[in-house]
């Protein structure tokens, strides 16, 4: 739908019209004076009037009534008032104009009447053209956010099926090496309870993972993001890096059931961690075996955190796994609970609520 453009033009019409009118107004007030003017100043003929003989206190006689008094002459011609010819034919011309220029105003009248009311439904018309143009752009975000989301599941979609392709190549291109076995008697596992600490073991180096520090900062920081997720229902957010990690999440609303509205109100709104996972920075403070036994270790300082019923969960990678058989027995001996969690090269240490727990022995 096109938009109709308008102009000044009738406006500017209707006023040079009106300054005709008036100024023929004026000319036909001025020609109607001059005409009065000139009636005035014209010769009136008077009627010449014999005065009349006194009459004498005696009556006279009739005869000699008769050859006393005189009655004048009249002059039997009409009076006549001459006018300008040209001032007269003037002025009906100036009527004529006036007549024609009343018909004309008229008509632009009607004109004027008929632009306004065309003015009015293309206003109506724009008013509507804008609604519908708010209304587009308020569907074309929605889209772009939806389309944003999708682009970003589907460059993590990728990047795992990338990391389980080197995964799979790696395992296939490694060569089973002989090991040694050992028979050792399995202890009786059981589920965490208490306080959990974390290391990972890679390329036969251990690592300590600061994963109670970086969900501590995760939940400082999703109060701060409670108006996206009162729009959205979901946040994506990144916390550290701390000791060389970092801690990407996903956290959206879950529904509150009949106890908790019942408790809580209905205006509450339940917020929970859909997953979070791991990411390695380049610098990473990993230690060897020997080094971890050391007094002043990474490695020992956490384990001077730990209690008699704290778990210590290693995430071990296919190449560690000798690495891991060493500083099992260290922190047995010890009197540690021991959880181990093996994961292929390229997978991710993360964790979500359909995860299961460790299970120490």
């Amino acid at each position: 739908m096109s938009r109709r453009r308008t102009t000044t033009e009738v406006e500017m019409g209707s006023d040079s019209f009106l300054d005709i009118i008036a100024n023929i107004v004026g000319i036909l007030i001025i020609l109607i004076v001059i005409a009065a003017i000139r009636v005035s100043q014209a010769p009136v003929p008077t009627l010449n009037i014999e005065a009349a003989p006194e009459i004498s206190s005696q009556q006279p006689k009739p005869e000699e009534e008769l050859k006393t008094v005189s009655v004048p002459e009249v002059d039997p011609t009409p009076v006549h008032i001459e006018l300008d010819e040209a001032l007269i034919a003037q002025v009906e011309k100036l009527q004529t104009e006036l007549t024609r220029l009343n018909e004309q105003t008229r008509d632009q009248s009607r004109q004027l009447n008929l632009l306004q009311a065309d003015l009015e439904k293309a206003s109506k018309e724009n008013r509507s053209l804008n609604h519908q143009i708010e209304h587009l752009n308020q569907l074309r975000n929605r889209a772009e956010l939806k389309r944003a989301e999708l682009k970003e599941e589907q460059n993590k979609t990728q990047s795992r099926i990338d990391q389980l392709t080197r995964v799979l190549e790696e395992i296939e291109q490694q060569k089973s090496p002989t090991q040694e076995l050992r028979h050792e008697v399995t202890p009786v596992s059981k589920q965490t309870s208490g306080k959990e600490i974390h290391f990972q073991i890679k390329n036969n180096q251990i690592s300590v993972l600061p994963i109670e520090e970086l969900i501590a900062e995760m939940k400082e920081e999703i109060p701060q993001n409670l108006n996206w997720l009162v729009k959205f229902n979901e946040y994506n957010g990144e916390v550290g890096p701390i000791r060389g990690f970092r801690m990407t999440y996903k956290v959206a609303r879950e529904a509150l059931s009949t106890l908790e509205q019942l408790q809580q109100g209905h205006g509450m709104m339940k917020v929970g961690v859909q997953r979070w996972e791991l990411v390695q920075e380049e610098l990473l403070l990993a230690e060897t075996y020997e080094t971890a036994l050391e007094p002043n270790s990474s490695f020992q300082a956490a384990l001077m955190q730990a209690n008699s019923e704290s778990t210590l969960t290693f995430w071990v990678y296919p190449d560690s796994f000798e690495t891991f058989q060493k500083i099992k027995e260290v922190v047995h001996q010890n009197g540690f609970l021991v959880a181990a969690r093996p994961i292929p090269f390229g997978a991710p240490i993360a964790g979500s609520p359909n995860g299961t727990h460790s299970a120490s022995q």
